[in-house]
């Protein structure tokens, strides 16, 4: 076991070189990379330090839990770990490990790679990310990173929320996705669900099917419509947005009125019930007036 230990330290002496190696057993514990050696390929760990700033590795090393180290080095290539110890600060791998289930983020790497798992971070930002990989149910997210190009995925997470996209998901299989996507573009999806609202779109889609979706909208494209002034186009969006508030307040007032009247319905209940209570009692007292003057 010493002599292990002893050689393992020794390579990393030859391959590190002194002074980084000096670093490491100063900064980390040498019991924590005793235990690091003995659970992972050494040289894995040899390897990923070499080609890491060192100063990112023993923040990470310190910070992040043993087991959590393990896993990530135990499943991930050695080429992701370089990549994203490289390019991503210290704080926002801990911050995001410290977020997002261990297991999860080494799946999300797995699909898409270190370089993309990065881009995707840096693009949405860590905090969108972070909501969307949460927000969204593993196997739905899984597949969508799957099937979806990371690009328009990343596209949908800027223009959508993530509350939305699980929505669409839900609702809706990633089928709908492979075909929208190609056919129709993400953009265009995007303005579909931002002209109907999230609720609509789905209807629409339910309704149709995304086949027909697309074709229908690329029958429109097609079409030769009467031309529109600006004017013309402003008064229809000005009735289409007054004709969906008259909708909501209608709705509104409908809501506020149910309760009233279940409310008024239980009152009139509650008279009834005390008012056959008043009786009973009523009948009770002239029974025992009949039954005294009997007795008397």
């Amino acid at each position: 076991m010493v002599r292990q230990a002893l050689a393992r330290g020794l390579e990393y002496l030859n391959v590190l070189g002194p002074r980084k190696t000096f670093q490491l057993i100063s900064r980390i514990p040498a019991d924590k990379m005793i235990r690091l050696s003995k659970a992972l390929d050494h040289k894995k760990i040899i390897f990923v330090l070499r080609e890491t700033p060192l100063s990112k590795s023993i923040v990470i090393l310190k910070k992040i839990p043993e087991h959590t180290v393990i896993q990530l080095f135990q499943e991930l290539e050695s080429e992701d770990l370089v990549y994203l110890l490289t390019h991503l600060e210290s704080d926002d791998l801990i911050h995001w490990l410290n977020k997002v289930p261990v297991k999860k983020t080494i799946s999300i790497i797995q699909i898409i790679r270190g370089k993309e798992a990065y881009f995707l971070m840096r693009d949405l930002g860590m905090q969108r990310a972070i909501e969307l990989v949460q927000e969204i149910p593993d196997k739905k997210l899984f597949s969508l990173l799957k099937s979806i190009p990371i690009h328009e995925v990343k596209q949908l997470a800027l223009e959508l929320t993530a509350k939305e996209i699980k929505l669409f998901l839900s609702k809706r299989p990633i089928q709908d996705l492979e075909v929208l996507i190609p056919h129709l573009g993400t953009e265009n999806l995007i303005l579909l669900v931002r002209f109907f609202g999230m609720k609509k779109a789905l209807s629409v889609m339910q309704d149709l099917g995304a086949e027909e979706t697309v074709l229908l909208f690329r029958l429109a494209k097609k079409m030769k419509l009467p031309k529109m002034s600006k004017k013309e186009i402003s008064q229809l969006e000005y009735k289409m947005k007054e004709a969906k508030s008259k909708k909501q307040a209608r709705k509104k007032k409908a809501s506020q009125k149910t309760p009233k009247k279940k409310t008024a319905k239980k009152k009139n209940i509650k008279k009834k019930a005390l008012k056959k209570n008043v009786k009973k009692k009523n009948v009770k007292k002239k029974t025992a007036k009949k039954v005294k003057r009997k007795m008397q």
